[in-house]
């Protein structure tokens, strides 16, 4: 899946190694196409947080709704 087993959430947020089992695209291809190739847009997680990033995302519409809602509670998955 990706050079990167464990769950970007879990690792960063509470410190234990999960496996992750889908590769999210970090800001939504819906939102940002341009970046659904690159790598750097790609966070790996476990089930359990990527439903809870989805959730989050749903009903945003917009990149500044989303740079506001969903950025600031895990922009520290792409500051590694």
């Amino acid at each position: 899946m990706h050079n990167e087993p464990a769950c970007r959430v879990c690792k960063v947020y509470e410190g234990k190694p999960v496996l992750a089992t889908v590769l999210d695209h970090f800001k939504p291809e819906r939102l940002w196409p341009d970046l659904f190739d690159s790598p750097s847009n790609h966070v790996p997680m476990c089930t359990h947080h990527h439903a809870i990033k989805s959730g989050l995302e749903k009903g945003v519409h917009s990149k500044e709704r989303w740079l506001n809602k969903v950025y600031p509670k895990y922009k520290e998955l792409v500051e590694l």
